[in-house]
């Protein structure tokens, strides 16, 4: 067996340091979540960071597809997000 390691699994070429992550980083019971889900709640959207197959296989309702075929893509895709959902709380899951 051969073991690479590697910095990134996904390779976005861009540097993120933990203190960043803890900035955005928000844990939330899954009763909060389930609540959020089945309310509609208008203050939140839910973005589904999987690739648009894995969508189709299957999603939270209400969830919004992030529209890549590629992780890859997401990189360009935020600044869409943000200009889309400013006044949201975002909730973003992935497997």
């Amino acid at each position: 067996m051969i073991v690479k390691y590697r910095k990134e699994i996904v390779a976005l070429g861009i540097q993120v340091h933990e203190n960043q992550v803890q900035q955005s980083y928000k844990k939330i019971p899954i009763e909060k979540l389930k609540e959020i889900i089945e309310s509609n709640d208008p203050n939140y959207e839910i973005l589904d960071m999987r690739n648009t197959y894995e969508w189709k296989l299957g999603h939270f309702k209400g969830a919004i597809p992030a529209a890549t075929n590629n992780f890859r893509e997401v990189k360009e895709m935020i600044n869409k997000y943000v200009e889309n959902f400013a006044d949201k709380k975002i909730i973003m899951y992935c497997t």
